[in-house]
């Protein structure tokens, strides 16, 4: 992504994307969105490493935010706010008394210290080596299930992924996200159904978003994910084939997930691979 004079702009982030930004790709950025010295607190990847991680919002977006859910943990927390003009033709930001408004007293003046806590914790975790580790550990895993999806000839959206996610083109085989997602739930696989770059809509999205944190949280290293590769790839089989029995449309295809021999075949075996690792918080 290249913003130029001609073409002023913030880059906030990216959601849902398997590609990083590089430092090398992003010019003239407003308000210094990239960090220039190494040696500052790396964003919340923990990783310092040369190459594409070098991508830092820290220290300088005047308001960064963060989600509940994927590699950070915790709840989520999202601060925003407006740029104004006023009648004098001045400018500002109008940050600071909506965020304290926001902490006080619409989280601190309810009964929401839990939700406190939880960012306290959470943002404290990723302060520490093992967090940073950790994040190492789920790029290798993402890495490693988007080479074994490739060598099983499945398509990746370009072809890979940088970070903690990938996303599985189903065109190719004449599927929808939403049908392979529901099959998945009924294997007991976690994932999310995605629009993809040439799709009509987000009704019917034609691919599916898969993450590593959760499975590498478990304990989950490269080897495993070869495993979960079969599962994801068996699960687009059996989608196929209800899908040519009972059609595409979800109301009749929902009508072949149940009492579906496959189905209980694959759940069977993701149960017995799960059961493996150490879910955390369970004794």
């Amino acid at each position: 992504m290249v913003y130029t004079e001609a073409q002023p702009g913030l880059f906030l982030g990216f959601n849902s994307h398997h590609n990083t930004a590089s430092s090398n790709s992003v010019q003239s950025v407003p308000l210094q969105l990239l960090d220039q010295n190494e040696e500052k607190i790396r964003a919340e990847s923990g990783d310092d490493r040369d190459g594409d991680e070098k991508f830092n919002l820290l220290g300088h977006s005047i308001c960064p935010k963060r989600t509940r859910d994927g590699s950070g943990k915790g709840p989520k927390l999202r601060k925003q706010g407006m740029y104004h003009t006023d009648a004098d033709g001045s400018n500002h930001y109008d940050f600071e008394e909506k965020i304290n408004f926001a902490v006080f007293p619409s989280l601190q003046g309810g009964p929401h210290n839990n939700h406190i806590a939880a960012l306290a914790i959470a943002l404290k975790q990723v302060a520490t080596p093992e967090y940073k580790a950790y994040m190492q550990q789920v790029k290798k895993n993402a890495q490693a299930l988007a080479n074994a999806l490739l060598r099983r000839k499945c398509r990746l959206v370009t072809g890979g992924t940088d970070n903690h996610l990938l996303l599985w083109d189903l065109t190719a085989v004449g599927l929808t996200g939403k049908n392979y997602e529901k099959v998945c739930e009924m294997c007991h696989i976690t994932l999310n159904k995605t629009a993809i770059f040439g799709d009509n809509g987000a009704f019917s999205p034609g691919g599916v978003r898969i993450g590593t944190p959760a499975m590498t949280t478990r304990g989950c290293v490269e080897s495993d994910f070869e495993t979960i590769a079969d599962f994801l790839l068996r699960a687009a089989q059996i989608t196929v084939c209800i899908q040519r029995e009972y059609g595409k449309f979800q109301k009749d295809f929902i009508k072949g997930l149940h009492n579906n021999k496959d189905i209980v075949e694959l759940r069977n075996r993701v149960e017995t691979f799960a059961y493996q690792f150490e879910m955390p918080g369970y004794d």
